[in-house]
């Protein structure tokens, strides 16, 4: 898990995710965009973010599946952003 800023400057959250569940299609990162090219911003964000994303990743079992992960994190991120 880190703070990564992409070639165009902006931060994002990136956080591997295991082989395990690398091995059953998940993808091999989630990457999040903290939309700030600040990086003390991006710090307090990516608090928040990676707290939220390392949640949701360790709730994942062996019924979960892959869209409907991806489509969850997208709903939590976007209900984080709106709330801030």
């Amino acid at each position: 898990m880190y703070l990564y800023r992409a070639p165009n400057n902006v931060y994002f959250t990136r956080i591997c995710l295991a082989k395990s569940l690398r091995d059953k299609g998940f993808p091999f990162d989630v990457k999040v965009s903290l939309l700030t090219r600040d990086r003390a911003e991006a710090v307090i964000r990516n608090i928040d973010v990676a707290g939220t994303l390392k949640k949701i990743i360790k709730s994942i079992d062996h019924k979960t599946r892959i869209n409907d992960f991806i489509r969850y994190v997208d709903e939590v991120i976007n209900s984080l952003r709106s709330s801030v």
